[in-house]
């Protein structure tokens, strides 16, 4: 009798435990990115516009973050890890039972859905196929190398720019920032141009704009003195936080103007190796760990292409061991007031209040055609 009790007791808890599961109204995989572990101790929380967020439980057993109701108005999965790119996913019309999201090193992300353009057999026609960059001449060195590079292993690789928006317009800076919207909106949403530097003792602001015939971005004095058809203006919150990846309201706010607002993510390495990226092993103690709100966008202008598994052996391929630590030399182009490294995130929505998480929603949905990811912006 006593075995039968304990028989139909444990029935009765797996089909308890099995009702409670099935009560989940969605399921949060996450898993580190590079080795495909699963990342347990993470902040995942459900979002909506304005409104407060709600943190989740986690499932030790299951190894997933979950939510057992979504109330009106959220629409948002976000997660947050000290370690890792913040990032989530957006479904205005309802959010999926399940969901996996794969998160990079902050200064190393990449995006699964983009086209890979570099090959051995393509890699030399001076980028006149492809807009993401004008390809460096040494890579002819990689094609003649007896150093077999595997195709499966290249990898674009950025860090992630949440400290600053960028407004494409065709006005020029005296009647952008004296329209008196704009000039309401920005004063109201708490922040400001982005300075470039200090100079005899005063902040002078760096001056952007679009080539009118490539496309690129363009600083200094060429976007300053040539008559450009867009401008590009660059800003920051005053209190120097990270604008929100989903839902934020400086970027709906300003689209609401008509106003063209992108977010930004900087291209930092072209990954062309035999074996998958490993941060730690390339870098070594040399990894910047520089915080991207402190960077100055125009050094930003050229794109290194690493071919081996380790900085030290790809330094040694690129200066044949005579000079490692000239790094201003490692240059993908001549023309030194384009920015190519600068990559626009634009939702064709442009009432949107997606900002990076963009390009979320289109590493999940790879069928998704919502969005402008270019540095080559032409309109």
């Amino acid at each position: 009798m006593k075995q039968l009790f304990t028989l139909v007791f444990s029935f009765l808890s797996l089909f308890i435990s099995a009702q409670q599961e099935e009560t989940h109204q969605i399921k949060i995989f996450l898993e580190d990115a590079e080795t495909g572990k699963n990342i347990d101790d993470a902040k995942v929380t459900l979002e909506g516009f304005e409104i407060p967020p709600i943190i989740s439980q986690y499932d030790k057993k299951g190894k997933y973050y979950y939510f057992d109701e979504i109330p009106n108005g959220y629409n948002t999965i976000m997660s947050y890890h000290k370690k890792y790119n913040e990032k989530g996913y957006q479904n205005l019309e309802g959010l999926p039972g399940e969901l996996k999201l794969r998160l990079y090193d902050p200064l190393n992300v990449s995006y699964g859905f983009e086209k890979i353009v570099l090959t051995k057999e393509n890699c030399c026609n001076e980028g006149k196929k492809y807009n993401y960059q004008l390809q460096p001449q040494t890579l002819k060195r990689v094609k003649n190398s007896s150093t077999k590079k595997s195709k499966s292993t290249f990898r674009y690789l950025y860090a992630e720019d949440p400290y600053h928006i960028a407004i494409i317009s065709k006005l020029d800076r005296d009647h952008f920032l004296n329209d008196d919207k704009i000039k309401e909106s920005i004063k109201k949403l708490s922040i400001e141009e982005m300075y470039e530097s200090e100079r005899f003792g005063e902040y002078v602001y760096e001056s952007y704009a679009i080539d009118n015939k490539t496309g690129h971005l363009v600083d200094g004095f060429d976007a300053l003195t040539r008559q450009h058809t867009y401008k590009v203006y660059i800003f920051q919150k005053k209190d120097s936080t990270k604008f929100k990846r989903f839902n934020c309201p400086e970027i709906k706010k300003l689209r609401e103007l008509n106003l063209i607002v992108s977010t930004l993510t900087i291209k930092k390495l072209e990954y062309y190796a035999n074996k998958p990226f490993n941060s730690e092993k390339f870098y070594g103690s040399n990894k910047n760990s520089e915080d991207i709100k402190h960077y100055d966008l125009s050094t930003f202008r050229n794109i290194d292409v690493s071919y081996f598994d380790t900085q030290k052996e790809d330094l040694k391929h690129y200066f044949f061991g005579i000079n490692p630590n000239a790094t201003n030399d490692r240059l993908t182009s001549l023309d030194d007031d384009k920015i190519f490294s600068a990559f626009f995130v634009i939702p064709k929505d442009f009432q949107s209040s997606i900002g990076l998480g963009a390009l979320d929603n289109v590493e999940i949905d790879k069928t998704n055609n919502s969005l402008l990811f270019t540095n080559t912006y032409k309109n």
